[in-house]
């Protein structure tokens, strides 16, 4: 464990443990997303860090009373010792994207679960390939331990697509693990749309495809996850990946572990689920048809500017085609209009902004784009069956029950 203290302030920081693994993408993300927290809130932490599973041991947390850790942020869900350790204990602690959220146990306190949307990675897929309208098969490949998070992408975006096909190598060796996959991938009727469930793994099935003399992306579209640039930019073709606001987690973490430690009584176990995600598009699912490259130019800009209060002839003017064509072509692809499309879009803001904040009705429905507050009120109803109320206080039953 070593050490780097922040103690500007003359009483006494918090002395805090960051176990968050460095190697990859989202450990150095959330780590950065726990820093901007401690600037913008000028709170004080002497903080301590192990980065690698190897040294985050059961005999390891047993030490942290002792050493008069204060609070402890971790994101090693693979160390299940020394997870269920921290659950005895009783130092105030943030576990960060769980491998089995299930497992924990309902009844206990000072200890919050906090983790990415997975849902919102997978539905971000699924709406990227469904927009080709090209595909004849969609299949999702699992990280190695099939995970919760791998879990939760792959259902969401199952549910989207429709049928979907499902590749895991859990339990294999490398080697058959491998061979499988090469397998699997010539199986899949062509055209293609899959998901990866990270950006390692992609690397693996994109090796597998040109194995298996698959063409990527016109026999198969890839899409992947946690968007590692350097990665992601080099392959051939480029990866296509999605970027989660593994920041966002890191200072929610930071956040949550602040007030724990500021109140005598621990709180009861908390789960939490947290940030956004941003597509990256490149050339592993670059779109072959030109009517699908339309839908795509629209949902992007789209996505971009439907809280300004654009409209469909905004749409239009962006793609320079006449109205009659764009619409057709999007209803082809999404089966629903320019109008409806951005209307889904705000509604998805909309949820957002209740989940996240107090802002009342008038104030979400001006930032959003929507006429008034009785127009938006009538939309949010007829997308989600239920009142703008019922979805704030579903989307905060984090407590539970």
């Amino acid at each position: 464990m070593t050490g780097s203290a922040i103690r500007s302030n003359p009483a006494s920081p918090r002395r805090v443990l960051l176990a968050i693994r460095m190697a990859g993408i989202p450990g150095r993300r959330k780590l950065a997303g726990v820093f901007r927290y401690l600037e913008e809130s000028q709170a004080h932490w002497d903080i301590r860090f192990v980065r690698t599973r190897e040294y985050f041991t059961r005999a390891f947390v047993r030490t942290l009373s002792r050493a008069g850790i204060d609070g402890v942020i971790a994101s090693f869900p693979d160390a299940h010792e020394a997870n269920a350790e921290l659950e005895r204990s009783c130092i105030p602690t943030v576990m960060l994207d769980p491998l089995d959220s299930s497992l924990f146990p309902k009844d206990s306190r000072g200890i919050a679960w906090l983790q990415s949307d997975s849902a919102a990675i997978g539905r971000e897929a699924a709406a990227h390939l469904l927009a080709q309208g090209r595909f004849r098969s969609f299949g999702f490949v699992h990280d190695y331990d099939r995970s919760s998070w791998s879990e939760a992408r792959a259902a969401a975006f199952s549910a989207a697509v429709g049928q979907c096909a499902v590749f895991s190598g859990k339990g294999l060796s490398p080697d058959r693990d491998f061979a499988r996959l090469i397998a699997w991938i010539r199986d899949l009727p062509k055209p293609a749309g899959v998901m990866v469930a990270y950006d390692d793994r992609a690397i693996l099935v994109m090796e597998a495809c040109r194995q298996a003399g698959v063409s990527v992306p016109a026999d198969v579209a890839l899409v992947s996850c946690d968007n590692d640039e350097l990665l992601c930019n080099h392959l051939s073709p480029g990866l296509t990946s999605i970027e989660a606001d593994f920041p966002r987690v890191g200072y929610r973490a930071a956040e949550i572990l602040a007030g724990m430690m500021s109140v005598r009584k621990p709180p009861a176990a908390l789960m939490e689920t947290c940030g956004g995600v941003r597509l990256v598009a490149r050339g592993s699912s670059a779109p072959v048809s030109s009517g699908g490259a339309l839908v795509v130019r629209a949902l992007a800009f789209i996505d971009a500017n439907a809280d300004s209060g654009i409209g469909v002839e905004d749409v239009v003017r962006h793609l320079k085609v006449s109205r009659r064509l764009a619409d057709l072509r999007f209803r082809e692809v999404r089966g629903m209009s320019i109008a409806a499309a951005i209307r889904a879009r705000r509604i998805e803001t909309v949820k957002d902004c209740l989940a996240r904040t107090d802002d009342k009705i008038e104030a979400i429905a001006a930032r959003t784009g929507f006429a008034s507050e009785k127009h938006l009120m009538t939309c949010f109803r007829r997308a989600t069956g239920c009142s703008m109320r019922e979805w704030r206080e579903k989307s905060r039953h984090d407590i539970w029950s």
